[in-house]
């Protein structure tokens, strides 16, 4: 907002269009480079051991011989141990 008591300034045409310029030449002629494109991973559903068994169409036995073997990679979230599908997969198709 303007102060009522601070008197404005009339300026020329041409004293505004060289302040313009000067302003302009400040701007770098080329923009700047994008930033390269972030990487968005999807993470992967942890599952539970009974959704794992569905998925990847092996019996329970198969997939805890495979975890206790060390082929299967598994997180554990309190009491619960869920399972990454992807790695399931490969350590199955390893072993």
């Amino acid at each position: 907002m303007l102060n009522p008591e601070m008197p404005l300034a009339a300026i020329s045409v041409s004293d505004f269009q060289e302040m313009m310029e000067g302003y302009l030449n400040r701007i770098p002629s080329t923009p700047p480079a994008p930033a390269p494109p972030q990487s968005h991973k999807v993470e992967e559903k942890l599952v539970s051991a009974t959704e794992m068994c569905q998925l990847a169409n092996v019996a329970r036995s198969t997939l805890y011989h495979a975890r206790k073997d060390g082929r299967v990679p598994f997180y554990r979230m309190g009491r619960r141990i869920l399972f990454k599908p992807s790695e399931v997969i490969e350590g199955l198709k390893q072993g």
